[in-house]
């Protein structure tokens, strides 16, 4: 899970949908990673798409109610799995994702 982890650079108030990147290559390490949103690993023929999940720390949160930008916490997902999503589920669906973060070794 930590290792589909990237930061993007977000605020408050702005969609949780990141940017949608190409299906990814079979090398690349996130392809066996499972999506967050559906029992699927990411693989190799599904286009992928950040889910922005900051803030997660004690900095990220003083950014986040400032209203400033910052680095938040994204992961991917397959883009077909977050579109599902209106924007109120996707608020609904971070702070479990955190939790999971927070406790991965």
């Amino acid at each position: 899970m930590v290792g589909n982890l990237t930061a993007i650079r977000w605020q408050r108030d702005q969609p949780r949908r990141g940017p949608i990147l190409p299906a990814l290559a079979g090398d690349h390490p996130a392809s066996i990673v499972f999506c967050v949103l559906c029992p699927e690993q990411l693989g190799t023929v599904e286009r992928v798409q950040y889910l922005i999940i900051g803030p997660i720390d004690e900095r990220e949160w003083d950014e986040h109610t400032a209203g400033r930008w910052y680095a938040a916490p994204a992961m991917l997902v397959h883009e077909k799995c977050i579109t599902k999503l209106d924007e109120e589920d996707l608020e609904d669906t971070v702070p479990m994702l955190v939790a999971v973060v927070l406790s991965a070794p």
